[in-house]
């Protein structure tokens, strides 16, 4: 029977493990120059609704359940109230789990001498270049998902300057300033 090369639960700079955790930290570091950084959390609360189940395998599907807020104008006076209640409104949405994976190839450390680049064969530099890529991407999929583009479904909604209705309808003057920017911030909210 081969003995283990080490009984202990410290790892070899070369590890696995180590790599991947060095990997998972540029990660992070990155994670804040997302564009939804600000919109992103762990509650329902929050516009991004951001969790991990690692349980979860390819083609699981996840559903999302969402208590709606109560509206409605009320009853006034010494009018009945029973039968004119509002109704709870409860909704949901579910995703399917999904794989998705990139890597970069370092090259060849004699290649990287002769065209004078050393950092592109470095671990550090992939590091970054995929903590990068992966922002980018995860930003993309949320904003193809906020216009509906995710399961190809069709706009509900459509935010135009001065409320206009349509694009030929716009004018010069239609521009989006920072008075429309904050209305489309109130409104993603």
């Amino acid at each position: 029977m081969a003995k283990a090369t080490s009984q202990t639960s410290v790892l070899n700079a070369g590890s696995t493990l180590e790599r991947k955790k060095w990997l998972h930290e540029g990660l992070l570091e990155k994670s804040p120059q997302s564009q939804w950084d600000g919109l992103k959390g762990n509650t329902k609360d929050s516009v991004v609704f951001v969790t991990t189940d690692v349980s979860k395998n390819d083609g699981h599907e996840v559903e999302f359940s969402f208590n709606g807020k109560a509206t409605g104008a009320g009853v006034e006076n010494k009018e009945r109230l029973r039968g004119n209640e509002e109704q709870k409104k409860i909704f949901s949405d579910k995703i399917r789990v999904q794989r998705v994976r990139h890597g970069l190839d370092n090259g060849d450390e004699f290649d990287d001498t002769n065209i004078g680049n050393l950092n592109s064969g470095m671990h550090t530099q992939s590091r970054a270049l995929l903590a990068d890529w992966n922002v980018v991407k995860r930003d993309q999929w949320l904003f193809d998902a906020a216009q509906g583009f995710l399961r190809s479904e069709v706009n509900t909604h459509v935010i135009r300057p001065n409320d206009r209705t349509g694009i030929a309808d716009l004018v010069a003057g239609d521009t989006a300033s920072y008075d429309f920017m904050m209305d489309v911030e109130d409104i993603i909210k």
